[in-house]
């Protein structure tokens, strides 16, 4: 059972190195896509945060009338 699962990693690590060793340019694009989804989704959430902390500073300084 243990030398198993060891062949089943073995299986999934080599293929996995196979396939970037096949396709450098494919894995090289599919992990720049998902590099840049993460900095655009971080980039709008730090947008959001620093706006909605602008408005709050803006409303506690300007007088109510």
């Amino acid at each position: 059972m243990k030398s198993l699962l060891i062949l089943i990693l073995v299986v999934v690590l080599v293929g996995e190195n196979v396939y970037i060793y096949m396709y450098p340019e494919t894995f090289c694009q599919e992990v720049k896509e998902k590099g840049d989804d993460l900095l655009n989704g971080l980039k709008s959430k730090t947008k959001d945060v620093i706006n909605s902390e602008v408005e709050t500073k803006v409303d506690s300084i300007l007088p109510t009338n």
